[in-house]
């Protein structure tokens, strides 16, 4: 009977009936002893061993004999082209004596074939009907030696070699036991210790691991800006990248309102009120006095008068507040704005040059923010020695308190601290209590559309996003999402398109859904597009994997986070590779290596990967995308994969081999 297959179809079945075949194989003559010794792989069924693609490649004979191959199975199969007896593939156990000096077939010797197995001979001639390739390879079954006869009359000694090798390539990783046990890489997934980063951070990590309760944290924290304890009682690092105490004031403010237990309640509402005096202790401390300092106006100057609640919010015995007036706010919004300082008999250092760098910022940002949305009274403390904080408060008017620590980052840095505080007023007044991530990355990305030129993000976080972001997801990356922000900035078209977008958690989640994958390519290739000019520096951080044999990757981000691989495949090898994805994931991959825009970004994921290559995957909720390396073969040679071109991870199907090893050898094997 004959049995007659189309054409890139295989054949798996190992019942598929014999026919009568007259192709013939010429046996070795031996003369030596054999080479490779060890327990034999018991015979199989080949049919599922090379694909009818594979065999028509073979045979170089596309469209002469339209979609016709016949088959002749057992333990040796045949391939026949259109019952053209002269042209045909045999697959067939082999011997260890075809490794023997001086073994011969067809006549001739064989000839040592590079790269297939751990030995491979072909036994070929110029002008010869047939050439047969002989391998070996070592298996965790025993030691495996077959043969591929190939009939080509038509063909040159090169062409016969060629396609026998490719076949064999083909054939040798389908068989039981040759499969290479794969590396499972195992990416970074350590959360960073993000308590040198700021107060917020060192309050939190030191929650998480235990040293105190958050509200013994807010309590420590409060009493250290105060200057009531040292900072070794507070800080893990002495040296904390920021400063900057106003989330935790929001912190303990809103403690305050929700808190429990009246002992930490009545504590952290004194601590606030020595740190953000509220709109009634002011109007307890002041009475009208005019003072005239350089381009502040006389009218309407306050003069804070010497008492027990000045002496309890700014510890000395004398005159400590004067309120100056930025004028160009007053014209505008008489009453709104006032900048509160120490007077020059209370010390501070604050001098009329410090003064009116500070009335800038509030000006300059207070104009540029009206344009977004409307903005509320805020009161500037600018506090005497003993205070460290700089830090804004969540009420209206909006209260900010800012410490001599604002002078040591020189003026230009100071405006821009300033212009970022007063961001906060604006978010804490118009959205209420958003979550950290939102109005610290916003209000320092804020900061620099007042000072596009100044930069004063790019000094520290990048570099901090570098420590941080492989591992920590948007919502604990702080301050340093000021660069999403910058992102979104260009994407919806400015920073009113971003406030608007803020207008509901529902538009807020969408917004990151649609956005947060093209960011992290974006960031990957450093081209967010800087306010200032040029792109926002950066130095991706990335997993480093070396692909020589079969490995496994599981990146697995947390929630709206996000991993990036490059991936390096030795020069002339191919890496075959299959992918499972787990959740709402997002992946992409490109030429060349992270921090340069190389190839262009595709959702298209490759299924044979050479050289380098950059891998990114992110995930809005729970998730993992298995990245499996099969095998790395020799370049020339391909993966053998029904689907040559890239992967659909929605269909992760369409990369499947045509056709996997026959139970039949395992049956037999057991037997």
């Amino acid at each position: 009977m004959m049995l007659v297959l189309s054409l890139l179809v295989a054949s798996c079945s190992p019942d598929t009936p014999a026919v009568e075949s007259s192709t013939t194989t010429a046996e070795p003559t031996i003369t030596t002893s054999t080479v490779l010794t060890g327990p034999s792989v018991p015979p199989i069924n080949c049919g599922p061993l090379i694909d009818l693609g594979e065999i028509d490649i073979a045979f170089d004979m596309v469209g002469q004999f339209p979609d016709v191959i016949t088959y002749e199975g057992g333990e040796a199969c045949t391939y026949v082209l259109a019952e053209n007896d002269t042209f045909y593939v045999r697959i067939e156990p082999g011997h260890p004596d075809d490794f023997a000096a001086g073994a011969e077939i067809h006549g001739v010797t064989g000839e040592p074939v590079a790269s297939v197995g751990e030995q491979a001979l072909w036994f070929g001639t110029e002008g010869g009907e047939a050439s047969t390739i002989a391998v070996g390879a070592s298996t965790t079954l025993g030691y495996l030696h077959f043969r591929i006869v190939l009939g080509r009359p038509d063909a040159n000694a090169a062409t016969h070699r060629e396609a026998t090798r490719a076949l064999a390539l083909a054939a040798l990783p389908r068989f039981p036991g040759t499969e290479e046990e794969p590396v499972v890489y195992q990416f970074d997934t350590q959360p960073a210790d993000l308590s040198s980063l700021g107060l917020v951070e060192n309050l939190l990590t030191r929650e998480a691991d235990g040293d105190w309760t958050g509200e013994e944290g807010l309590v420590a924290t409060l009493r250290y800006l105060a200057g009531e304890i040292d900072a070794t009682a507070v800080l893990r690092d002495p040296d904390p990248v920021d400063t900057d105490s106003i989330q935790v004031l929001a912190m303990a403010a809103d403690h305050v309102e929700t808190g429990t237990d009246e002992v930490v309640v009545g504590e952290l509402t004194r601590l606030l009120r020595l740190l953000a005096p509220s709109s009634d202790d002011l109007s307890q401390m002041i009475e009208e006095e005019p003072v005239a300092a350089g381009l502040l106006v006389s009218a309407g100057d306050l003069l804070v008068q010497q008492d027990d609640l000045c002496v309890q919010h700014f510890g000395i015995p004398a005159p400590c507040m004067v309120a100056q007036i930025p004028p160009l706010l007053e014209e505008r919004w008489p009453g709104s704005y006032r900048v509160y300082r120490p007077t020059a008999a209370a010390g501070g250092g604050w001098s009329s040059a410090w003064v009116d760098n500070v009335i800038e910022a509030l000006s300059a940002s207070v104009l540029s923010y009206d344009e977004l949305v409307g903005m509320p009274p805020i009161n500037i403390y600018l506090l005497g020695d003993k205070q460290k904080s700089v830090s804004g408060g969540t009420v209206v008017p909006c209260n900010i308190t800012v410490g001599p620590s604002l002078r040591a980052v020189g003026m230009a840095d100071a405006r821009q601290t300033v212009a970022a505080m007063v961001a906060y007023c604006l978010l804490a007044t118009a959205y209420g209590n958003i979550t950290e991530w939102w109005s610290n990355g916003l209000a320092t990305h804020l900061s620099g559309y007042v000072y596009k030129d100044t930069n004063l993000e790019h000094k520290r976080l990048p570099a901090e996003l570098r420590e941080i972001e492989p591992t920590t997801p948007l919502q604990s990356r702080g301050k340093a999402n000021w660069v999403f922000f910058e992102y979104l900035h260009e994407a919806l078209g400015g920073p009113s398109e971003i406030i608007t977008a803020m207008g509901s958690p529902q538009t807020i989640t969408r917004m990151i859904e649609d956005h947060w994958h093209a960011f992290n390519r974006r960031l990957t290739d450093t081209t967010i597009v800087d306010l200032g000019g040029g792109d926002v520096p950066f130095d991706p951080p990335f997993e480093d994997v070396a692909v020589t044999g079969p490995i496994v990757m599981p990146p697995e981000p947390d929630a709206v986070g996000q991993a990036r691989a490059q991936l390096v495949v030795p020069s002339g090898k191919v890496a075959c590779i299959t992918y499972e994805p787990l959740g709402a994931i997002q992946a992409s991959w490109r030429t060349g290596v992270p921090g340069t825009t190389g190839g262009a970004w595709s959702s298209d994921l490759p299924v044979e990967l050479t050289d380098v290559s950059t891998f990114m995957v992110s995930t809005t909720d729970a998730g993992k995308l298995t990245i499996t390396v099969e095998r790395v073969v020799d370049e020339e040679d391909g993966c053998d994969q029904s689907d040559q071109g890239v992967i659909d991870l929605d269909d992760p199907g369409s990369c499947s081999v045509d056709c996997g090893p026959s139970g039949y050898y395992f049956d037999e094997f057991d037997d």
